[in-house]
């Protein structure tokens, strides 16, 4: 143990003060957001309430309190131990340097005044049962002070009411870490992954919480005449909520309940609550702490937190030091680029030598869209040059058809790179449009092979995009879907391997609880220059609806510039918004603001926006043709309709909006759903299909 020493503050209490430590932080590769490695916290004071805790329970929180606080924190013990054998208290000293505080009946009023002596200091209120983890203390502190509004800050935990993660106490009674990892792990990875976003909720659970000196100035003292530190606490809260300041959760905090908690069947009826707060009001925050759809987004994203890191470390112990090149000539992003990008981040994450060419007379633009791109971008100024800058590595992958040729002379190296085509699209299908809205055309594979001839014929777009799973015999086809994969088999009899479907699922999911609106919000993307969206269809159907429902539907349209002449072209003869082109950071905020996203592309051979709209905790509606299958169960989590039908369209929005209990269903299976489609499972198939 470091050397320690116990002091007096100037109200006699008794402190432990620990000297000559330092604060380490050793970050890992990191999936998510990173605050920075120099994380300082100003001096605080910890009150552990350790109040009829048995020892051992105690000896374990004090142990990792003085692991993993900085020194010039003090920490202090709230312990009546007369309920508690001499014999083992004093063993307990002999062991770990600690100090007790008598309280006697009344902790609540100790509470009450260690708080009131200390009205310029930070205090962080701890249950003897909780072990802290490396850096909580700093961390608690950055998400306090990111806000003046925020009073209070609480913790995720194994074991922590409504802010348990990965799974609620009554749904996982077991609150074991896996075998082969500690609690400082388990923090760490969830940092990692975190994007801070701070949930607010009504209250906090008591297993740890931060009172923020600046706001106690507001709040007042801590009411000394509550029976329990918890229903102190709970209150305190609620007096919070009250004076329009909040209290959040920091979601990059996670601290692990080493021991059983006790817990009351409804301390918000306690009649000392109702005296100051009518029976109502609690029920409403009750009930706001128990559905909150943020909070049941990290829930979601704990749940697959450790598949991802398992994912990470497999890739780095099978395929690190790969050099790997994707083609992605692009001026201007899209859904198709934003899937590279995320899983090319993942890839460099995995220890790969990832890279993307594009070209110099693109870069200015592309840069715009990526200013801050992880990924090293390789500029070249012709088509011809890209062989010499793919000759050292491992692989090279083509992302859009046209990219495919430029790829051959990589053959006549000595040693050839293995050549692949993501293929996100059956992209043959962008260049029809009247045969696409034939009956049957997307439920008989036969007709569509019948048609590609005539279009072979007479397109040649058409014809190249077909070609460009031909054009090298031996290339690797890795695909979305299972539905892309039928088709290159049903069209070409090419065979082909699914990764997986995917999104940024670090940037799309509930950022906030859904606002009280007058009116249910429908967004819908429209690009009429691309002829499978069916914008034209779209509109219509949209038309319909806020002329049937006037006064309870607000409609927002996305995804064109509000200056397009093909978007002149469109009737849209209704009341709605028009916001344009939409970065991701613009998109997850508007789907954290609509209840309602719809598409009715002629297909969709994933659907990326519909699974954005979904991780955010909205409720959809998607095309059957296609790949949407991949993600979404029809009545659980979605609704597919046979967009070619203007009255299935129509009665699926209708649906959606008459039936509140079906749209709050679907939006919470969707945000429990969507977590599992991450990048890094894409990723570590694309490295097992490439060099397996």
């Amino acid at each position: 143990m470091q050397n320690q020493k116990i002091m007096k503050n100037n109200q006699g209490i008794a402190i432990l003060k620990q000297a000559d430590w330092q604060l380490e932080y050793n970050p890992e590769p990191n999936p998510g957001s990173n605050p920075g490695s120099n994380l300082e916290s100003q001096p605080v004071l910890i009150v552990v309430i350790a109040v009829e805790t048995a020892v051992s329970v105690l000896e374990t929180c004090l142990h990792a309190l003085i692991s993993h606080t900085p020194t010039h924190c003090k920490i202090l013990v709230l312990q009546n131990y007369q309920h508690v054998e001499q014999a083992i208290w004093q063993a307990l000293r002999q062991t770990i340097t600690v100090t007790d505080l008598h309280c006697d009946d009344k902790p609540s009023a100790t509470l009450q005044h260690i708080v009131k002596q200390h009205p310029q200091q930070d205090i962080v209120v701890l249950d003897a049962a909780i072990s802290v983890t490396p850096n909580w203390l700093a961390l608690l502190q950055q998400c306090a002070h990111s806000d003046a509004q925020i009073a209070l800050v609480g913790v995720l935990s194994n074991d922590a009411g409504w802010q348990s993660v990965p799974t609620l106490p009554h749904q996982h009674p077991a609150k074991a870490l896996p075998l082969d990892m500690d609690s400082a792990q388990m923090a760490q990875r969830l940092r990692a992954t975190s994007c801070r976003i701070y949930p607010r909720l009504p209250y906090l659970d008591p297993a740890c919480i931060l009172l923020k000196a600046q706001a106690r100035g507001q709040l007042g003292p801590l009411a000394p005449d509550l029976a329990t530190i918890p229903m102190q606490l709970l209150e305190y809260s609620l007096r919070a909520q009250a004076e329009d300041l909040t209290s959040v959760v920091a979601d990059d905090v996670w601290l692990y309940a080493h021991a059983p908690r006790p817990t009351t069947a409804n301390p918000l009826m306690h009649p000392a609550l109702l005296q100051r707060f009518t029976e109502p009001l609690l029920l409403k925050q009750r009930n706001l702490c128990r559905d909150s759809r943020v909070m049941a987004g990290l829930r979601a994203r704990t749940q697959v937190l450790l598949k991802r890191w398992n994912y990470i470390e497999s890739a780095l112990f099978r395929w690190q030091g790969k050099k790997i090149m994707i083609i992605l000539p692009l001026r201007e992003t899209g859904g198709g680029s934003h899937v590279i990008v995320s899983e090319a981040q993942v890839l460099r994450r995995m220890g790969v030598d990832i890279q993307l060419l594009n070209f110099y007379g693109h870069q200015q633009d592309f840069e715009a869209c990526y200013p801050d791109l992880e990924v090293p971008v390789c500029y070249v100024h012709h088509e011809s040059d890209i062989p010499e800058a793919c000759q050292n590595f491992d692989a090279v992958i083509a992302s859009v058809f046209f990219t495919v040729p430029w790829l051959q002379a990589l053959l006549d190296f000595p040693n050839p790179p293995k050549i692949a085509y993501y293929v996100q699209d059956f992209e043959p299908w962008f260049f029809i449009d009247k045969a696409s809205r034939l009956p049957g055309f997307w439920s008989m594979p036969a007709l569509r092979r019948r048609l590609a001839g005539y279009y072979f014929r007479r397109s040649e777009d058409f014809r190249a995009a077909w070609l460009s799973y031909l054009h090298i015999p031996d290339i690797q086809l890795l695909t979305k879907t299972r539905w892309n994969q039928q088709e290159l088999s049903a069209m070409l009899g090419k065979n082909s391997q699914v990764i997986g479907a995917s999104y940024q699922s670090d940037i799309f999911m509930p950022l906030r609880e859904r606002a009280e609106h007058d009116k249910l919000r429908i967004s819908a993307m429209i690009r009429p220059a691309t002829p499978r969206r069916a914008a034209a269809l779209t509109m219509q159907v949209l038309a319909k609806i806020q002329r049937a429902y006037p006064q309870q539907v607000e409609i927002v349209l996305f995804g064109v510039d509000a200056n397009d002449p093909a978007l002149a072209s469109l009737s849209r003869d209704f009341e709605h918004q028009h916001l344009g082109l939409l970065s991701p950071a613009q998109l997850v905020t508007l789907f954290n603001d609509v209840d309602i996203f719809v598409d009715f592309s002629r297909f969709q051979a994933m659907g990326l926006t519909a699974m954005e709209a979904m991780a955010c905790g909205v409720a959809v509606i998607v095309p059957e043709a296609g790949g949407s299958g991949s993600f979404v169960r029809h009545g659980k989590n979605a609704l597919q309709v046979n967009s070619q039908c203007f009255p299935q369209c129509y009665q699926a929005l209708q649906q959606l909006i008459e039936q509140s209990a079906l749209r709050q269903r679907l939006a919470q299976q969707a945000i429990m759903d969507m977590p599992q489609f991450h990048p890094e499972a894409v990723a570590w198939k694309l490295l097992a299909q490439l060099f397996s």
